[in-house]
């Protein structure tokens, strides 16, 4: 065998002994630890200057145990009294945290671990020290903190949820479930696209995208309440990646009423109040958004004698031939079409996507049907070409209203 198989552990110098425990010392100091330890023989008790930095009491302070105990509070000091006691009698550790007032007066909450333990043959309580007392007050804080998000979340008055990335919901508050009329538990858990028009689906996943790209967005979301209603939520969302699984933070008003009115006011300003067919503003508004490729017909309407029906009957039979002269031609319109009254007897049909052969076709239906109309009429059409606006479309179908009127009239001679 090696003489190393034979070599005996080497009995370490008091020098050595005195470096680890300095080494120790200043670990302990950094991290904010102090050392204790007690004779439970001689009841002499031992701080470290950490120890004594935490009592606000001079470096080299070493209490009696009744000392030591006077430091900690009323409620705080039979706790650790009987947790002295027990290690004393039976060798019980502890770990507590413990409410303490210093020399100098500064309230502390500490935590204090202890053990026994044989040290060169004695019988001896050792243990650490710690203050706890930014630890505690950043966690009363969170806290607080946290009570008073849960407070604003639950009886807010907005309308507060959060979503995960895939669009479902993980929290609502009440706010926005008495908005759309369901309980809390029936929309958590489920993707907000639940409670969409399947036509608004598509812009929910650019949403999606929108927010995990850019960490927000703003605007207008359409949702299906439980009485079958359409509620409008004016929204405000942010990302929040910070937390271990990313998910959106919502806030939202519901403008469902303003957004209504709004709508009303928007209506009644392009609407004929007689009529309630569109009127001359509507043009502009279609001018505006088209685009080169867009096909419209235009059909130019004239009523015939109207103004004999004015002054025969008066102006009441009047406006009743003209809201019914707009329930005729109203009839044959799909809904992406537009019926204009230009004013007095004049009428203008809009087709969307329409081409020449659709609008000559449905010009021969209003004239295969016009015994029931409620007044004789002319019409003209004709179809927006590339590149040209819609108003020299308009002016080519009345230039067609008054060719079929001019040959009407020859026909009648």
């Amino acid at each position: 065998m090696s003489d190393m198989a034979d070599e005996k552990p080497r009995k370490e110098s008091p020098h050595g002994l005195r470096a680890s425990r300095d080494f120790l010392e200043r670990t302990l100091r950094a991290a904010g630890i102090g050392g204790w330890e007690l004779d439970l023989e001689s009841g002499q008790m031992v701080w470290s200057e950490e120890t004594c930095r935490i009592h606000d009491v001079p470096a080299n302070y070493q209490p009696s145990l009744e000392e030591a105990l006077e430091f900690y509070e009323p409620q705080s000091r039979p706790v650790i009294a009987a947790a002295f006691e027990a290690g004393a009698r039976d060798g019980t550790g502890w770990d507590l945290e413990l409410q303490m007032r210093s020399r100098a007066g500064r309230q502390r909450c500490i935590r204090n671990v202890g053990k026994a333990e044989v040290v060169q043959g004695k019988d001896k309580l050792v243990g650490a020290i710690e203050d706890v007392t930014l630890k505690r007050q950043a966690i009363a804080a969170m806290e607080a903190s946290e009570r008073r998000f849960r407070k604003l979340f639950q009886y807010s008055m907005g309308l507060i949820c959060t979503h995960d990335l895939d669009g479902v919901l993980l929290s609502v508050n009440p706010a926005a479930a008495r908005s759309l009329g369901m309980p809390v538990s029936i929309l958590v858990g489920r993707p907000l696209y639940d409670f969409m028009l399947p036509a608004r689906r598509e812009r929910f996943q650019q949403y999606l995208s929108e927010v995990s790209r850019n960490g927000t967005d703003s605007g207008i979301i359409e949702l299906i309440a439980a009485d079958g209603g359409v509620r409008y939520w004016k929204y405000h969302n942010v990302l929040d990646d910070e937390a271990d699984e990313p998910y959106v933070l919502g806030h939202a008003q519901d403008v469902t009423t303003q957004f209504r009115q709004e709508q009303q006011l928007r209506e009644w300003s392009v609407r004929d109040p007689l009529t309630s067919c569109f009127n001359r503003r509507v043009l502009s508004d279609i001018e505006t958004k088209l685009q080169p490729g867009d096909r419209w017909g235009c059909i130019a309407v004239d009523l015939d004698h109207f103004k004999q029906v004015n002054d025969t009957y008066g102006h009441q039979r009047g406006d009743e031939v003209l809201v019914s002269m707009a329930w005729f031609l109203n009839e044959k319109l799909e809904k992406k079409d537009a019926l204009i009254r230009l004013g007095g007897d004049e009428f203008l049909i809009l087709l969307a996507d329409a081409d020449i052969e659709r609008t000559e076709s449905l010009i021969a239906g209003y004239r295969a049907d016009a015994d029931s109309a409620p007044i004789g009429f002319s019409m003209g059409g004709a179809a927006r070409r590339p590149g040209h606006s819609l108003e020299q479309a308009i002016g080519e179908a009345d230039k067609k209203l008054y060719e079929y009127r001019s040959q009407r009239r020859s026909s009648a001679m």
